[in-house]
């Protein structure tokens, strides 16, 4: 299938932008041309470009070190090169530096069009490629759910309902309880399920690379950022983001988090380009977020986005008969890692 692509025609001759762009346009694409290299980037920071055509000698900055620029800014935007002064230098130094190929002028439309055509099934390739590796992710498999009380059949009934809806989720529970783990089958039980599961655990990342962490960054965007990099926001694009450790939040981002929930945007570290997001938000504690809330240190709009459908996990003592299969599961488990036969443990050490 085809796929329409973004596409920017950098040109200092104006008229030769607008027509190369009209063509493509015309060919079922969204194109737009501009004049300088300094508007495309301008135009890059602020939406999504799959691919960018430019003329290689422009006043100011000639096409080389403008391609050189883009693959520093977003490594996936593919270049073609567009020139009257064609030379082999030329070419192999564009091809060395991320040029996907060089054309001379005039411009060839149906060798253009068919060099779109192999771009459009990169771009369909990466997409497919990100969605493989979510469909792998997912079929490696996590721990056992592992239970028959009341207790925790409620809860599983619980996240089951949860799962036909896009609604936010908070899991409740103390450390250990498998908060994770069900929030893996809240996601496979839902129609994201095809998408990515990314957890974060907000308590285990340095206060200041908590927002890097989050939302990406750009090239620059602070000491040490040598590249681009997304944010597990965008990782999670179709899929579910996992926030657990939720009561660890640093205040300072909540406001930033609290926009994303209600907006569905967001923009990487050091950018101005606004990103939307489409991503299923499941958090889990074992902190009071009502009492955090009530001391100042959690925001309370944040813990009503976020507690749309709250879930509380029983801790083990309050669902014992679990504990018996349980045991079984873990000796099994271990003999089997260890190639040992399976040994039971007797009635007596299980009723202790």
């Amino acid at each position: 299938m085809n796929r329409r692509l973004s596409i920017l025609v950098v040109d200092d001759d104006r008229n030769q932008a607008a027509l190369l762009a009209e063509t493509l346009t015309r060919l079922g694409h969204s194109a737009k041309g501009c004049v300088s290299a300094t508007e495309a980037l301008d135009i890059i920071r602020q939406q999504a470009v799959h691919l960018v055509i430019t003329d290689l000698r422009m006043p100011n900055k000639d096409g080389l070190s403008f391609l050189k620029t883009l693959k520093e800014t977003d490594p996936e935007i593919e270049v073609l090169l567009i020139t009257a002064y064609a030379s082999v230098t030329s070419a192999v130094d564009a091809i060395r530096m991320g040029a996907l190929d060089y054309m001379e002028k005039p411009v060839d439309i149906n060798m253009l069009a068919a060099k779109i055509a192999g771009i459009e099934e990169r771009v369909s390739l990466r997409a497919e490629n990100r969605s493989l590796k979510a469909q792998l992710d997912r079929a490696i498999p996590g721990p056992m759910l592992i239970g028959r009380s009341g207790a925790f059949r409620t809860t599983l009934e619980r996240i089951k309902r949860a799962a036909s809806s896009d609604a936010a989720v908070l899991l409740l529970g103390e450390s250990g309880t498998g908060k994770e783990v069900l929030a893996r089958l809240l996601h496979n039980s839902g129609k994201r399920a095809i998408g990515p599961f990314v957890p974060i655990n907000c308590g285990a990342i340095h206060e200041n690379l908590v927002e890097s962490e989050f939302f990406g960054h750009v090239k620059g965007a602070f000491t040490g950022a040598d590249k681009p990099r997304p944010g597990r926001i965008e990782d999670a694009e179709g899929g579910t983001l996992f926030l657990d450790e939720i009561g660890e939040l640093p205040l300072p981002l909540q406001p930033k988090l609290l926009r994303v929930i209600q907006e569905g945007e967001f923009c990487r570290l050091g950018s101005n380009k606004i990103q939307h997001s489409n991503v299923r938000w499941v958090a889990a504690t074992h902190r009071d977020l009502q009492n955090l809330v009530k001391n100042g240190d959690f925001r309370e709009d944040l813990y009503y986005r976020l507690a749309v459908l709250p879930v509380e996990i029983p801790p083990l003592r309050e669902r014992r008969e679990d504990i018996p299969e349980l045991v079984n599961h873990i000796l099994t488990n271990r003999a089997n890692f260890y190639a040992q036969p399976v040994k039971r443990i007797s009635p007596d050490a299980l009723e202790a």
